[in-house]
């Protein structure tokens, strides 16, 4: 073989090697190959595409405050309304007074995503009303809005009530 060939071997087996390493990502001090970028060679040029950063999606934050509001709606006995107040604690417990046509206690639960499920007892003397309170409860800033429909036994309705965000 002459001088010339195997200089031309020697030199395309070094170009060979480089592209090899390149293309693979290998790293100097016999250090593991760790995976990387993926590149692609165009001519003598080498680009490579950048890996995109890991994102996470952060664990909602259970919402808490106190919310006010108007709750009305029908009775077996007619139309009834009143008032509501409630504190939504940071485990997600509801614990709240309802006012007006009828008046007691109302107890229930706010999960992660806002959904507020509650019981509203109210009555007067043994007399009394259970009804159930389904809405959901949303933040805007530092600030709550609730709206949702209740419902009992022969008797239904709505509420709707606003409030401030605690931390």
């Amino acid at each position: 073989m002459h001088k010339s060939r195997v200089v031309l071997v020697f030199m395309a087996l070094m170009l060979a090697l480089v592209l090899l390493i390149s293309l693979v990502g290998c790293k100097s001090g016999g250090t593991a190959a760790t995976p990387g970028p993926t590149a692609t060679t165009t001519g003598a040029t080498t680009t490579a595409t950048p890996t995109a950063a890991p994102t996470s999606t952060p664990t909602p934050k259970p919402l808490q405050g106190t919310v006010t509001g108007s709750w009305s709606g029908q009775v077996p006995t007619g139309s009834v309304n009143g008032t509501f107040s409630a504190t939504i604690y940071g485990n997600g417990s509801v614990q709240g007074a309802i006012g007006g046509s009828y008046a007691g206690a109302l107890t229930g639960q706010v999960d992660a995503s806002g959904n507020f499920n509650a019981t509203g007892s109210a009555g007067i003397n043994t007399n009394g009303m259970q009804a159930t309170w389904l809405g959901k409860l949303s933040q805007s800033g530092n600030s709550l809005s609730i709206q949702g429909t209740w419902s009992g036994s022969n008797m239904s309705g709505t509420f709707s009530g606003t409030g401030v965000a605690s931390q």
